[in-house]
């Protein structure tokens, strides 16, 4: 009996310490996705932005560049 009282008294520190470690894991996973996934998004918003500038300054419609018509 004294047997069984100490080995449940030993589980409690070692479930706690696997749950740390465990969390830890699923915590960085989940960081290095999401941070993937922002940064390629963050890509994909700032690329158009560029492409619209250049767009404008080159005399396309609704530029703000008047043709000369001599």
């Amino acid at each position: 009996m004294e047997s069984l009282i100490r080995l449940l008294s030993d589980l409690p520190p070692v479930a706690l310490a696997l749950k740390t470690v465990l969390g830890l894991a699923l915590a960085w996973h989940w960081h290095a996705r999401l941070a993937s996934a922002l940064l390629a998004a963050l890509h994909r918003l700032a690329a158009p932005a560029t492409e619209a500038r250049d767009a404008s300054l080159s005399a396309q419609p609704g530029s703000p560049v008047v043709p000369n018509h001599t």
